[in-house]
């Protein structure tokens, strides 16, 4: 397997070196200037003549091509220690301007305006900074072949303010916030770009268009600053966490008090402005927001949970390799996540290092794991290598080792992505894993997949070909399902009216089929989707989906109906509703029946409202039923959330949250228990900067559960009275930087 994946590389690099570049056409410099701008400056272009002056601003979205709907101007410029960046926003009806006080990157619904800096100038890479009208931040690392990464913090600042005809903000972006080039001279991409989300809009300098595959290749080439301030980049981070908790322990009926308190450190250098070397020492890693709600009922694979702890969230994108996949969510195809980051419980030491040089970009993490109380403590290596080949196209290798008592698990793969065309790209990867358990015994394991993805205005293209075989372990990834050998296809065609409401419109389609290694067919499924996008971020989604899968040596066959509605077409109000409807297995059948299917109704209500710039409430209701063909019910599934919100500055907050989860079953028809859980979250949230943060914080359980004498365990009531679980904490973290 060696010896194939050594013969892949080498007809690859042939094939990668030849690959045309893709460059860019516009070119500008930026004035080194003496001493920072100030937002009360910038009422009129001669207020900052010594800047950079960029305009002409032209859509991506919605009419690829066209002039900005509203006028905007942006003036860059910098000195030794920081790049300024300031934005101008007329708008000829400023009272439909979207700004709102609220967390850090939460400024999705937001009118906003971004810088982007590819400051590697590798064209596949780059910085993202956006800040809302009220000079609210969001942040994120944009790479070619993958989605921004939001968890990505920086240090920088910035400012906002509404004018009476638009609004104004400036950023100030410390060059010791971003990794780059150690040698002088060169050139760095640039774009800068405004939302205007009543309109569907998001428009560039330069012009970036859709009619070709890619946006950071587009860029404008600006000259890299001079006399840029480097030197020591040290970052120490010291922390501190306590909490007291009462937990009741169902299998006994007895309550347990546990008070824990927490401190450590994670400390940061950055050599010659490109290397980054983290020193972790009893690391924090306790996750402050709760997940989302998901619907866990009846489900056959595990279900994906995405990383919320910091220290995780850091320079996650460096152990990403990149991979080709459609743009519609219900569909989007996962490949093998070889590092998946919750599969790390409770290290107590770590080291880790990122960079990157010339061509090669890199990373490796090193740590121990202590794992839950039963769980034992585990060694654990991950490593991340990537070259670049020819102008937009890249070979990577990526290796996880994990070793625990019961088992060892080492995970070996060769990725690509190559830029075929200003439209077509190619990515696959080549995997094998190695497992040995407690009893010696070798279980060797292989995964490949490949797809070929199209990108224009119009129309888009993906197929997907994936294969694992049944002995293929991560231990350190997430991979739901093996032995499968699986042909994936999705194909969108969108029409795009130049007036009326209508943004875009066309029909989407997606095809799967799915054999084991020995040949039999698993399931297939087909979808039939119709799109139709409005002004105001409105949407109507409808599908027809047909499908068959072998389950339990039981052929189920089923179909679904789908209809959804979203719409952000009042400032105040976000919606989106769902129903769905058709025939769906029952994975779990009572003992002694084989899998069957039933009758199904899936409901889904969004409302977000936003009565005011600082008030936010969240409500959610998911509903899952499935019945027997005649009419019984067979379970029934109602979560609800709803969350408050409150920002009473840029640091200050409180968010709380009550959530409730149901689940009704007949015992005769499904392996289910009749369970109710009620929750509370409360959180108070003081936050300077990445970093540097207060949090206080109190969670509490119910469900319908009662306590037994005598150490039995407890017995299920009708309602969710008994206090299961409940935990008061307080965390404090610091930034210093030198």
């Amino acid at each position: 397997m060696l010896q194939m994946f050594c013969n892949i590389c080498y007809i690859l690099i042939a094939v990668l070196v030849a690959t045309p570049a893709f460059g860019q056409s516009m070119t500008t410099s930026l004035p080194e200037i003496a001493g920072p701008p100030s937002l009360e400056r910038l009422s009129h272009s001669a207020s900052w003549p010594e800047a950079v002056h960029l305009s002409e601003f032209r859509q991506r979205d919605p009419k690829d091509g066209d002039p900005a709907s509203e006028r905007t101007s942006a003036y860059l410029g910098y000195d030794s220690d920081n790049l300024y960046v300031a934005f101008v926003c007329h708008d000829r009806t400023p009272d439909r301007v979207r700004a709102r006080l609220s967390k850090r990157d939460a400024i999705a619904q937001d009118d906003q305006v971004i810088v982007m800096l590819d400051t590697f100038h590798d064209r596949r890479r780059a910085y993202l900074f956006a800040v809302n009208p009220l000079g609210v931040q969001a942040d994120a690392m944009s790479s070619e072949g993958r989605d921004d990464d939001y968890s990505f913090d920086a240090v920088w600042r910035s400012s906002g303010r509404l004018t009476h005809d638009g609004y104004q903000v400036l950023m100030t972006i410390p060059f010791k916030s971003l990794r780059i080039n150690a040698e002088s001279g060169g050139t760095w991409g640039l774009a800068v770009s405004r939302i205007i989300p009543r309109n569907n809009e998001q428009s560039f300098w330069p012009y970036l268009t859709r009619r070709v595959e890619g946006t950071i290749p587009q860029f404008a080439a600006i000259e890299r600053p001079l006399r840029i301030a480097g030197g020591r980049n040290i970052q120490l981070i010291p922390y501190a966490a306590m909490s007291r908790g009462r937990y009741l322990n169902s299998r006994t009926s007895t309550f347990t008090s546990l008070f824990d308190r927490r401190a450590g450190l994670d400390a940061k250098a950055v050599w010659r402005d490109a290397v980054t070397i983290d020193v972790a020492l009893n690391p924090d890693f306790s996750q402050v927001e709760s997940d989302q709600p998901q619907v866990a009922v009846n489900q056959r694979f595990e279900l994906f949970y995405p990383e919320k702890r910091p220290f995780f969230l850091e320079s996650a994108s460096v152990f990403r390799y990149v991979r080709t996949a459609t743009t519609d969510p219900t569909t989007r195809n996962v490949p093998e996540m070889l590092f998946f980051s919750r599969r790390i419980q409770n290290p107590q030491l770590g080291g880790r290092v990122t960079g990157k040089t010339g061509p090669w970009s890199f990373g490796a993490i090193v740590a121990d794991d202590q794992g839950f109380i039963d769980a034992g403590p585990a060694t654990l290596v991950i490593g991340r290598l990537q070259r670049e080949l020819g102008a937009q196209s890249t070979i990577g290798v990526f290796a996880t080792s994990r070793d625990h008592p019961d088992a060892t698990n080492r995970v070996g793969a060769v990725d690509v992505r190559w830029k075929l065309s200003p439209n077509w790209v190619f990515a696959g990867q080549a995997a094998a894993s190695h497992t040995e358990r407690a009893d010696q015994r070798v279980v060797p394991g292989s995964a490949y997949n490949a797809s070929l993805f199209y990108s224009s205005r119009r129309l888009l293209y993906s197929a997907f070909y994936s294969d694992r075989s049944p002995g293929f372990r991560a231990a350190l990834g997430f991979v739901p399902r093996t032995d499968i050998r699986q042909i994936e296809q999705y194909g969108e065609y969108r029409w795009r009216p130049r007036r009326g409401p209508v943004v875009a419109f066309g029909p989407n389609t997606y095809l799967r089929l799915n054999w084991n290694h020995a040949g039999a067919l698993q399931e297939w499924i087909v979808r039939y989707p119709f799109e139709i996008h409005l002004k105001g971020r409105t949407q109507i989604f409808v599908r027809r989906v047909e499908s068959s899968e072998l389950f339990g040596g039981v052929d189920l066959r089923g179909h679904i109906q789908t209809i959804n509605v979203t719409t952000e077409w009042l400032s105040w109000l976000a919606i989106n509703e769902g129903y769905e409807w058709g025939v769906t297995p029952n994975y779990f059948p009572a003992g002694g029946q084989s899998p069957h299917t039933g009758a199904s109704r899936n409901v889904t209500a969004g409302l977000t409202f936003r009565p005011t710039p600082r008030l936010r409430l969240d409500l959610t209701h998911l509903r899952s039923e499935l019945r027997t063909h005649d009419g019984r019910p067979i379970f029934s599934n109602n979560i609800a959330r709803s969350t408050f919100s409150y920002q009473f500055t840029r640091e200050l907050s409180v968010r709380a949250i009550a959530d409730y989860n149901g689940v009704r079953s007949d015992p005769s028809l499904v392996s289910l228990e009749h369970d109710k859980r009620l929750g509370a979250d409360l959180l108070f949230t003081y936050q300077l900067g990445p970093s540097t943060a207060i949090y206080a914080g109190y969670t509490s359980g119910f469900q319908n559960l009662t306590p037994a004498p005598d150490g039995q365990p407890a017995t299920r009531i009708d309602h969710p009275k008994t206090q299961v679980g409940r935990q008061a904490f307080l965390k404090i973290s610091y930034l210093w930087r030198q």
